[in-house]
């Protein structure tokens, strides 16, 4: 997340909430930028993210493919905050979608923060996010043999209009 300085707001936020915010930032992460971390927050190492958000209400990340799908399949209501590369893509799927905020660094104040913590409202739209299993697929044909069906693709609905 462009840094541990980009959560300078969300820790300050974290003050007070009674609320555990756990920095999943894999090992060893710098954590000189934002000095003493409030009581309510604490680091782990690299921890697999799909055991970590099964513990918990919300999600704040990059933006990062990995872990919005990650957070998608886990219904967790998500804030991203993108920095580079597929993150802002990937962070206006999330809000469009229903599954969370999309959000720059600087606007993620303890206002923000802490009404989401408190606002069930997102997560109604992320329990219903994850796709119905996908039917068996048949046999694979022989070598040399023509396919008897070919199945249209659908093109998407999604506008991703970024003007």
């Amino acid at each position: 997340m462009n840094g541990v300085g980009s959560l300078e707001n969300v820790l300050e936020a974290a003050t007070g909430t009674d609320t555990e915010f756990v920095l999943a930032l894999g090992d060893d992460p710098d954590l000189s930028a934002p000095g003493a971390l409030p009581g309510d927050v604490r680091v782990v190492g690299f921890t697999p993210l799909r055991t970590l958000l099964a513990t918990c209400d919300a999600v704040i990340h990059h933006g990062g493919a990995g872990t919005t799908l990650t957070s998608s399949h886990a219904e967790v209501s998500q804030l991203a905050m993108p920095h580079s590369a597929d993150n802002w893509l990937n962070a206006a799927v999330t809000g469009r979608c229903g599954l969370g905020l999309n959000r720059e660094p600087g606007d993620v104040g303890t206002a923000l923060t802490k009404t989401r913590l408190h606002d069930d409202t997102p997560r109604a739209p992320v329990r219903g996010a994850r796709p119905r299993p996908r039917r068996a697929r048949a046999a694979p044909r022989a070598p040399g043999r023509k396919a008897t069906r070919v199945t249209p693709v659908r093109p998407t609905s999604l506008d991703l209009n970024f003007t």
